[in-house]
C-alpha cells in the first residue's frame, strides 16, 4: 500500500472502506455468494488488523491464513498458500480491486478449456499527448497527431491448475508476470479470459477517493 500512504500508515490496503466495509470483506462475501468454501488469504503488512478482524466475523467460509515472513511479490505467496483444502482449478485475486465479474463464469471457462493458467484481461485506450514523428537518416517520413492505441492489460485474476504451484519457487520473491513467463516457457497453455464487467483497482489515493464516493 506504499502508493497510498499515509492513509495506509496504519491499515493495510485491503482493509480500507468501500461500501461501509473493509475491501476485503466486500470480496470474501463475493466470493462466498458465488459458492466458493475454501478461501486462503496470503498476508504480510500488518496481517494481525486482518486475522483479528475475520476471526470475529460468523463463520460463512473456511478461512485459513498464509503469512509471508518477506514479501514475495504477487505469486511467490500462491505456493505457501496451497494446502489439504484447496480445490483445483484455483482463482487467485488481488486484494485491491472491485469487479462484477462473476467468478463462476471464470471457473466454467478454465474447467472448459484444459488450459493450465487463465488470465483476466481487460482492454484500455492510451493517447499519446504528442504528435509522433517517424523518421529515417533525420529525414521524416510521416507525422501523427496524439495517436490512441489500445492495449490489452492484466486484472490480477486468474485461474490455475495444480501443476502451476511447482513453477513458482520456494522462499523467493515472484511475480505474477514471472510466473505466466515461465508457464509459456514449459509450453503449457496460457489463455486470456476477457472481462466484460465493471473492474477497478485503488491502487492510487485518487482512485480510491473516486471509490469512496
Amino acid at each position: 500500500g506504499s502508493s497510498l500512504y499515509p492513509i495506509t500508515k496504519k491499515i493495510p490496503k485491503p482493509m480500507l472502506m468501500i461500501n461501509k466495509k473493509p475491501h476485503l470483506e466486500n470480496v470474501v462475501d463475493k466470493l462466498i455468494e458465488e459458492g466458493f468454501q475454501n478461501i486462503t488469504l496470503c498476508l504480510n503488512y500488518k496481517y494481525e488488523n486482518i486475522i483479528s478482524y475475520f476471526k470475529k466475523r460468523k463463520k460463512k467460509a473456511e478461512i485459513s491464513y498464509s503469512i509471508e515472513k518477506k514479501r514475495l511479490g504477487t505469486a511467490g505467496p500462491i505456493r505457501f498458500g496451497v494446502n489439504e483444502k484447496t480445490v483445483f482449478p484455483m482463482i487467485v485475486i488481488n486484494a485491491d480491486l472491485i469487479t462484477d465479474l462473476k467468478f463462476s463464469n471464470l471457473l466454467n471457462f478454465q474447467n472448459n478449456n484444459k488450459n493450465a493458467l487463465t488470465v483476466g484481461v481487460k482492454r484500455e485506450k492510451y493517447k499519446l499527448p504528442f504528435a509522433t514523428v517517424d523518421y529515417k537518416k533525420e529525414k521524416i517520413l510521416s507525422i501523427t497527431e496524439k495517436p490512441e492505441k489500445f492495449y490489452y492489460f492484466n486484472t490480477g485474476i486468474y485461474m490455475m491448475n495444480k501443476d502451476i504451484i511447482k513453477l513458482i519457487p520456494k522462499n523467493k520473491k515472484f511475480d505474477m508476470p514471472d510466473l505466466i513467463s515461465k508457464t509459456l516457457s514449459k509450453k503449457k497453455i496460457v489463455t486470456a479470459f476477457y472481462i466484460y464487467e465493471n473492474w477497478y483497482d485503488f491502487g492510487t489515493r485518487e482512485n480510491y477517493k473516486m471509490l469512496k464516493k
